[in-house]
């Protein structure tokens, strides 16, 4: 059963803020808890899509395998975070491979319960489909620039997408520090640590940001639009 806090946590997210309260009421009576460790398999590239998740507590890693071997990373999903909604449309196999990258607990909505209750509220498939267009208003905002960029806009381009939970900023919220090691913001650009190392120092003398152990304030978001060109 969801505690008061996450079931307020759950309301704050864009999309489902966005619904009445009765149908919010009715999603919220179907939803079930994940906890998941770190580290461990929530499900893999292929797999059936057999319902779609919120991140509570905790965080989650989106990847890929490369034909090299290489684990390329793709996204990291933070608390308020939805996933996994696009095999409850396609009946398709999961796209990617997803994993803790903390302890974490994910609110889970099974296909089934899904399907029934868009069903029983068809006004309901309007909210999901703003879903829908936002992760793609993201995507191809994210692909359409990113291949003509250099090594540093696209580090800012990385960043401003953490910082807003890849389209999916809380409502009402103000995220402005990333927790993200240089380790894993080199994997996410395919590049290596030491470059970013030295990329983020250079953003730091320039005052869009500053760096902690494992963590990353932005300062001036704009600024870092300007760097990386951001339409969006």
């Amino acid at each position: 059963m969801l505690s008061i806090p996450q079931q307020t946590l759950l309301r704050s997210t864009v999309w489902f803020n966005a619904m009445t309260v009765a149908v919010q009421d009715a999603f919220m009576g179907v939803i079930k808890l994940q906890k998941l460790s770190k580290g461990s398999q929530l499900y893999a590239k292929g797999d059936v899509g057999t319902g779609f998740h919120c991140v509570l507590e905790g965080r989650v890693k989106v990847s890929n395998i490369h034909s090299s071997g290489k684990q390329m990373v793709l996204a990291y999903l933070d608390v308020g975070s939805w996933f996994g909604e696009i095999s409850m449309f396609d009946g398709l196999g999961r796209s990617h491979d997803t994993h803790a990258d903390s302890d974490a607990v994910l609110a889970f909505i099974s296909r089934a319960d899904f399907h029934r209750l868009l069903n029983q509220y068809p006004e309901t498939y309007h909210y999901f489909t703003q879903l829908l267009c936002q992760r793609l208003r993201t995507t191809f905002n994210f692909i359409d620039s990113t291949a003509g960029l250099s090594l540093k806009q696209q580090l800012a381009k990385r960043l401003i997408l953490l910082s807003s939970n890849f389209g999916q900023r809380l409502a009402g919220h103000n995220l402005i520090e990333i927790t993200a090691s240089q380790e894993t913001l080199a994997m996410m650009i395919n590049s290596s640590r030491q470059t970013i190392n030295r990329l983020l120092k250079e953003m730091e003398q320039q005052g869009y940001l500053r760096t902690h152990y494992g963590r990353i304030t932005l300062l001036d978001i704009a600024q870092l639009k300007q760097l990386c060109e951001w339409d969006g």
